[in-house]
């Protein structure tokens, strides 16, 4: 039975704490640094964790991070930490993060990944960073350069080189000669405005197979067959 912790704030520095079995509620943290500490099968609903916040040596192990305002923190940074097993649901769950030299495993699902400035007081990026065992599920990308020096995730994800646009450009060129509606779908998930400055390009492949159909996936290999990168 976990421990229901409701409308907690954390303001103080927090070092080398165990945390194990609760269930955070609307948690909100304004700690400036929280260090050598680990969370072990702690969910986290409706929750904030970072407002200008460093996360150093921590461990997340079986941990799951939902809902529609949850944000692993807008700013905050997570350095040398590991995320073991951990489900992250929700949109805004990244927004503003930056993990370097992180490790990651378990899935993320309907997150919307960002970088842009206009958006955030810090661009999200995963920097030196381990997602072989992360599983990606309708992942939404605006912006590039998202992964620096990371190893991705083994499964789940499809990898297309992008050198200077040359895949976007010439699928905008196949793309128009198509029928309409084989047409309006590629233009969707291959759109010039949206991808331009992708490189790689990463879509995730549970979102690909639901979006498109027959025909349209057919016409969508024929135009990333060049440029398609193995993902070992």
């Amino acid at each position: 039975m976990k421990t229901v912790e409701k409308n907690a704030k954390w303001t103080k520095i927090i070092n080398n704490q165990k945390f194990e079995n609760i269930n955070f509620e609307d948690l909100t943290v304004h700690s400036k640094r929280i260090e050598n500490c680990v969370f072990l099968k702690v969910d986290f609903k409706q929750s904030t964790l970072g407002a200008t916040t460093i996360y150093k040596n921590c461990k997340f192990i079986k941990c799951n991070f939902s809902g529609k305002h949850t944000s692993l923190g807008n700013p905050a940074d997570y350095i040398n930490c590991e995320f073991e097993d951990c489900k992250f649901e929700g949109k805004r769950i990244f927004l503003g993060s930056i993990f370097k030299n992180c490790k990651l495993s378990g899935k993320m699902k309907n997150n919307l990944l960002i970088n842009e400035k206009r958006f955030l007081k810090k661009t999200f990026k995963f920097d030196n960073c381990d997602l072989t065992e992360t599983e990606f599920e309708n992942i939404t990308f605006n912006g590039n350069r998202f992964f620096k020096a990371c190893n991705l995730p083994r499964t789940s994800i499809r990898v297309f080189k992008n050198d200077n646009d040359e895949l976007i450009n010439y699928a905008v060129n196949q793309i128009a000669t198509l029928d309409e509606e084989t047409k309006n779908s590629l233009s969707i998930l291959l759109h010039k405005k949206l991808r331009t400055g992708f490189n790689p390009f990463i879509i995730d492949t549970p979102f690909l197979n639901g979006f498109l159909e027959k025909k349209g996936m057919l016409e969508f290999e024929k135009i990333v067959k060049e440029f398609e990168i193995i993902n070992s």
